[in-house]
């Protein structure tokens, strides 16, 4: 998945229309237009390239890129081939000098069986994620209820996360040969890397360390409370920073004790396992 983003000189690509209770879309502007030409056309650019899905939004593109065979040069190229023909063909149609898109470009790559067809949901679902973040100012920090595995957790933060294309657990055992925990870490990294998410409850100093990498490299996270969130909870500091800004979800049972929770194998396994679930996409909203 390639996104490109818009340069603030140029008008915003498509407007947000939500004409029924359930259709969300958007409508393309004059600018967006020119872009939806040459994504529509990309074997324009090579013969190899073919874009399977796209959605143009208000201040960016996404698109679903597939490369059909080795190309002569990286991937790069054509997708600054791309952003230089949106360019001049603004430049031609207003007089417009200033560059089309923003400079650079995010790309996420589908590693994994299942991955593809995660991904083309996420980039039709775009409209109507936006179309809930804008009419509800406080969705980051508002109250959701799952069922994962057939149980019941609230959850605080971006739930659309656990829509991600890329979502793996983590866990560290002292039973791990060094080789699996190396190749687990190679994972790990490679996942905040491209994008995707990290879930655990983070419990050993070993695993601390992952989530605090992962916060401190623009990784997103699903974070496995352990007590419920209580009455009057609001996620503070550094999380709610990162709840704010959609890289956290935080998910904790319904029931809430004002006792401490002395964690014991048992509680750990379980949790362990949550994650797992959560990684298979066993959950709904309840």
């Amino acid at each position: 998945m390639i996104t490109l983003v818009k340069s603030p000189h140029i008008p915003d690509l498509a407007s947000l229309v939500h004409p029924y209770p359930d259709i969300y879309r958007t409508e393309r502007s004059e600018s967006g237009m020119v872009v939806s030409r040459f994504l529509e056309s990309m074997a324009r650019f090579h013969e190899a390239l073919n874009v399977w899905k796209y959605v143009v939004m208000p201040d960016h593109v996404h698109f679903e890129l597939f490369v059909e065979r080795e190309l002569p040069v990286a991937v790069g190229q054509y997708i600054a081939d791309l952003k230089g023909a949106c360019t001049a063909a603004w430049r031609e149609k207003t007089g417009c000098g200033e560059p089309f898109f923003s400079s650079g470009f995010h790309d996420r790559i589908v590693s994994h069986r299942g991955q593809a067809s995660v991904l083309r949901k996420y980039i039709a679902d775009n409209p109507r994620r936006l179309w809930i973040k804008r009419h509800n100012p406080d969705f980051f920090t508002c109250r959701h209820r799952l069922s994962i595995a057939g149980c019941e957790y609230e959850a605080i933060g971006n739930i659309f996360l656990l829509n991600d294309m890329d979502i793996r657990a983590v866990r560290i055992s002292r039973r791990f040969q060094p080789e699996e925990l190396h190749d687990r870490k190679v994972c790990w990294l490679r996942t905040i890397e491209n994008g995707g998410v990290l879930v655990s409850p983070f419990i050993s100093v070993a695993e601390k360390r992952v989530r605090d990498y992962a916060i401190a490299n623009d990784g997103r996270l699903i974070l496995i409370e352990q007590n419920g969130f209580g009455p009057r909870y609001k996620p503070s500091g550094q999380y709610f920073g990162l709840c704010a800004e959609g890289r956290l979800l935080m998910v904790a049972p319904v029931e809430y004790s004002t006792s401490k929770i002395v964690l014991s194998r048992e509680w750990c396994l379980r949790h362990n396992e949550l994650s797992e679930q959560i990684e298979a996409g066993n959950w709904r909203l309840a």
